[in-house]
């Protein structure tokens, strides 16, 4: 969480901080890019949300937990498009970046409150500033 003196006294005096943004500065996949820069076809507007502040979607899973736990002002925009991506469980899970983090499905999980995990990024910052232990 980060203090912004400059919003004293109103609901963005305390905000999240842009932790996905942060993980993804140097990500240069595809997925990263903004769609018309991948040629992207238009997303579906029934299934998808497009926005182009960032220039990505939202859909299926993600856009259901994105929708049911904040949307925008708790996730930010997403400045990714899903991808599978090696967990450290050895297997390839899809995920979505957004401006304050990341969401990894897990259709194994659907059905439960588990289906979408944020992951830790907030710990992994930690960890490579030196403020947490090696474990």
């Amino acid at each position: 969480l980060e203090y912004r003196p400059e919003y004293a006294n109103t609901r963005n005096e305390v905000q999240t901080r842009l932790l996905g943004t942060l993980a993804a500065q140097n990500r240069t996949e595809t997925a990263f890019k903004r769609l018309a820069e991948v040629g992207k076809p238009w997303p579906t507007p029934l299934l998808t949300l497009y926005f182009d502040p960032t220039g990505h979607s939202l859909s299926g899973p993600f856009r259901t937990f994105w929708e049911a736990n904040g949307g925008l002002a708790t996730f930010g925009y997403p400045i990714s498009e899903s991808f599978g991506m090696l967990g450290n469980d050895g297997v390839v899970h899809q995920v979505q970046y957004f401006q304050r983090g990341r969401m990894d499905y897990f259709p194994e999980l659907d059905g439960t409150p588990f289906y979408i995990q944020l992951a830790l990024l907030a710990r992994d910052e930690a960890k490579a500033n030196g403020l947490l232990g090696k474990g």
